[in-house]
């Protein structure tokens, strides 16, 4: 048993979905317009990456190559650890990396 559609459902959805479509177009690029300065200004207030210091990336290297099993490495971790420590980084366990503020 087939099912004949009603001629005049079928066009007014065609002529429905054509009347909308440009619509949900349009509402979509006015969303993304205003969203763009919305993110440009949550980014202009983010604090700027900090880039490391020579000290604190090289304690990084020798401390991978010191558990890696290097003594010498061992040695120059300890040594950028002290000059780390005088100008006022912490060191934090959690995660085996440095804390430094203030001018560097």
């Amino acid at each position: 048993m087939t099912r004949k559609l009603d001629p005049r459902v079928g066009r007014s959805t065609c002529i429905t979905a054509q009347i909308h479509k440009p619509r949900r177009k349009h509402a979509r690029w006015i969303i993304g317009i205003g969203a763009a300065p919305a993110f440009t200004l949550a980014v202009s207030f983010a604090p700027p990456a900090q880039a490391l210091t020579v000290q604190e990336q090289g304690w990084q290297v020798a401390n991978s190559k010191c558990k890696s099993g290097d003594a010498k490495q061992c040695v120059l971790r300890d040594q950028l650890s002290a000059v780390l420590k005088r100008h006022g980084c912490v060191y934090h366990d959690d995660g085996d990396w440095w804390k430094c503020t203030g001018a560097r």
